[in-house]
């Protein structure tokens, strides 16, 4: 198999940037995942934890310190952010999600964050969420989609926290899951102190 890398045959991981909800909202969630996944046999909705996908890159593992160093920089400079979920949304045909109301911080942060794309250096380009969500389930099969969305659209959900930090996620290769690497507070310090922690 051919690559892109410019570092083609070092190992590399996937990696996630996410914003993770409180530990009460979490667990609201987690419940409605668990309920889907029972009701319309989509296990794989149960096995996805609640997040804000904020940026999906792979990256080889010799770089994560830089990389990890950098998007806590960009972090630092960046205020909490408030999130406000409700209601469901869906990506036809595949997809249902809670609706983020108010995307404007969510966005900021990923325009930020694409300071980092110069030292992505994996075989995969990385990809910076342009529709921030909360997904409930994801790669459902037609059948599943229409038949869980014609009761997702008329039902209610609701929930409000502050995000104060982002994660880090990894999944080394040859493994399932994603297991955390950073957390990153969001502290409003200076820009021009951060941009140039950047080139250090």
């Amino acid at each position: 198999m051919t690559t892109n890398s410019p570092v083609a045959g070092y190992p590399e991981a996937e990696y996630l940037l996410v914003i993770q909800p409180h530990a009460d909202l979490y667990d609201k969630i987690m419940a409605c995942k668990n309920e889907f996944a029972e009701k319309y046999n989509a296990a794989a909705a149960a096995f996805g934890k609640p997040h804000i996908t904020l940026l999906r890159f792979k990256q080889v593992l010799m770089a994560e310190e830089k990389i990890t160093r950098h998007i806590g920089a960009i972090a630092s400079a960046c205020p909490p952010m408030k999130i406000e979920l409700n209601d469901f949304g869906s990506f036809p045909s595949h997809t249902i999600y809670i609706n983020i109301i108010g995307k404007q911080a969510i966005r900021y942060m990923v325009r930020e964050l694409k300071l980092v794309q110069r030292l992505v250096k994996g075989s995969e380009k990385p990809h910076f969420i342009t529709e921030p969500h909360l997904t409930v389930a994801r790669r459902l099969q037609p059948q599943q989609y229409e038949q869980a969305w014609k009761e997702y659209q008329h039902l209610s959900f609701s929930g409000l926290f502050i995000a104060e930090h982002l994660l880090l996620l990894k999944r080394a290769p040859g493994m399932r899951s994603y297991q955390q690497v950073a957390s990153f507070p969001l502290l409003n310090k200076s820009t021009a102190a951060t941009q140039g922690a950047l080139f250090l």
